[in-house]
Formats: C-alpha cells, structure tokens, sequence
C-alpha cells in the first residue's frame, strides 16, 4: 500500500526544493513513518538546494520559516 501525503513550502522553503510549493508524495505504506523519518527522506529525495538551512546534524531538528529552529 501507498502512503499519500501532500508538502506544501512557503515562506522561501520552496527554494530549498526546486521553488515547487505544493508536492504530492506516495510513499512506502508497510515503512513506519515518523516526522523525522519523512525529514530524512525529503532530505535524501527531494531537496535541491542548501541542505544546511533545512536540517542540522547535531539535532534532529528542522528549520521552519522566520521562528528558528525546532525543538
């Protein structure tokens, strides 16, 4: 089975990802997905451009808009 799930970016996130705003994803549904498993995944699948404003190593974290990091 399929997972769908829709991304939308704004804010500038869209540049980090081809400047596409809205992505409709199908992904594995027997995988158990978690929010930092979907992070990783974007990260190794769909970002095209400086993957250090996305994610940082140190922290499972992600950035998001004007507000900083994630915790």
């Amino acid at each position: 089975p399929e997972l769908k799930i829709i991304l939308e970016f704004s804010a500038g996130a869209e540049l980090l990802f081809g400047n596409i705003k809205r992505r409709e994803l199908n992904l594995d549904g027997k995988q158990k997905w978690t929010i930092a498993n979907l992070l990783k995944w974007m990260h190794a699948n769909i970002l095209t451009e400086r993957p250090e404003l996305f994610l940082r190593a140190e922290l499972p974290a992600y950035r998001h808009g004007r507000h900083g990091y994630g915790r």
